[in-house]
């Protein structure tokens, strides 16, 4: 398979019922891709409204090359203090690197992926001092 043909999104969640994005957002000296306050109200397309059930923080790599190592290294970079140590920010009940893989299935239904992590990328990784979690779904088109 392609590494075009799958969708790889890589991000870092912070999330805590008393979390203040505004707070990890100046303490980083970083602009999150999405945050919100517990509390905070949104809407679905459809016109639902949404209460957010605790806070959250989060950034995500912007890459598109589709290279899982490509979106690891610019996430990491990103994070230029407190590395090792975001979930003990104040409010950080919950702190994660996500890995969310996709790809259609082939015409029987079925459908696979892999991907490789060079060294570099596992270091890099390690230096965040967080949960790693991966997610991986074969879309049935």
């Amino acid at each position: 398979m392609n590494s075009s043909d799958m969708k790889v999104d890589v991000a870092i969640y912070l999330r805590g019922e008393q979390l203040d994005p505004g707070y990890i957002s100046s303490v980083l000296k970083l602009t999150p891709s999405k945050s919100k306050m517990r509390g905070e109200k949104s809407f679905t397309s459809s016109g639902k409204e949404i209460i957010a059930q605790m806070g959250i923080w989060a950034v995500y790599a912007q890459k598109n090359t589709g290279l899982l190592s490509d979106m690891i290294e610019e996430l990491t970079e990103k994070i230029t203090v407190f590395r090792g140590k975001l979930n003990s920010l104040q409010g950080v009940e919950n702190a994660y690197v996500d890995i969310f893989m996709a790809t259609d299935s082939n015409e029987n239904g079925e459908g696979n992926f892999s991907f490789e992590l060079a060294s570099k990328n596992i270091i890099e990784l390690a230096s965040l001092g967080l949960v790693l979690k991966f997610t991986g779904v074969v879309i049935n088109p």
